[in-house]
């Protein structure tokens, strides 16, 4: 089974040629604007140069500056190699396959490797189980439920990630020549911080899947799953099972918690465009666990 697969391909296909489209139509709109921007930033630095006010050295700085601005904009190929390919498919791939050591070549991928391990102990325990041993039947139903529903949202921080970074990757031109005038690039710059900051989270729940992962498989074969299963002790095997379960729990709610990780790494600007939808999965947590401390701080007072 490969679920995640499947709706990680599909969603990346029907979102990045839009976004393909978008990008193609942005670049487009802005090259007639931001032929003007440079004429009044050479206006401008002409001014600045006359009245002594920039250096040698700053004034190279900004021609480099407006020569890497403009390749970005006016070259799509330049644009699309460097930003929307990069961010898109080939840093997310690349983590993917680094941290999975060549296991799962795509973050999707990993999601379905911890899906067909559980399914397959599972079925395993299934195979054991009579038609009459209703009680079991229905533990290992709860059992595989219970690991999909876990491992559907912990995709979902993934797949929002995915999103936000099309949708930045959009915005880009529009915010990419801010980097001419000192004014406006505080706002290009924190457009590249978004950018690092989700490109971070990816790599974040990468490195959480494989950790799971790694853990579900050892865990798995010490505790013998598969003996147990086989010796006539199923009931011991569904324990077991939901112990396993336990760990894809804390691996989940580690997960859930990736993003506000990302942003304080990120120095508070790095997710916020991630929006209330990533916000809703953390504050749940984090509102409990302020409840708590707020009663005990009453207690002791």
């Amino acid at each position: 089974m490969t679920p995640f697969t499947v709706y990680g391909q599909d969603f990346s296909t029907s979102f990045d040629m839009g976004t393909s489209n978008l990008v193609s139509s942005a670049l487009s709109a802005v090259s007639a604007p931001f032929t003007a921007l440079i004429v009044l930033w050479i206006i401008v630095t002409g001014m600045l140069i006359m009245r002594g006010d920039i250096d040698t050295r700053r004034g190279i700085t900004r021609i480099v500056r407006v020569c890497l601005v403009s390749a970005f904009i006016m070259e799509a190929g330049v644009y699309n190699s460097y930003v929307s390919s990069f961010f898109q498919t080939g840093l997310p791939n690349w983590v993917a396959d680094s941290v999975s050591n060549g296991k799962a070549s795509s973050t999707p991928e990993a999601f379905d490797q911890i899906l067909n391990t559980i399914g397959h102990q599972v079925a395993t325990i299934d195979s054991h189980l009579s038609w009459y041993q209703i009680v079991d039947l229905i533990e290992l139903a709860c059992a595989q439920l219970v690991s999909f529903v876990l491992l559907v949202v912990c995709f979902a921080v993934y797949i929002v990630a995915h999103a936000m970074t099309d949708v930045l990757v959009v915005a880009g031109p529009f915010l990419i020549g801010g980097f001419l005038f000192d004014a406006t690039r505080h706002i290009a710059e924190r457009w590249i911080g978004k950018l690092i900051g989700l490109a971070l989270l990816t790599l974040l729940v990468n490195i959480a899947i494989t950790i799971v992962t790694n853990g579900i498989e050892n865990y798995i074969k010490i505790s013998g799953l598969n003996a147990m299963a086989k010796s006539g002790t199923p009931d011991i095997a569904i324990q077991v099972l939901f112990e396993t379960l336990m760990y894809m729990g804390i691996g989940a709610f580690i997960i859930c918690m990736l993003p506000a990780v990302s942003a304080s790494i990120g120095g508070g600007v790095a997710l916020n465009a991630a929006g209330p939808v990533l916000n809703s999965i953390v504050g749940g947590a984090s509102g409990g666990v302020n409840t708590i401390a707020r009663a005990l701080n009453s207690r002791k007072t």
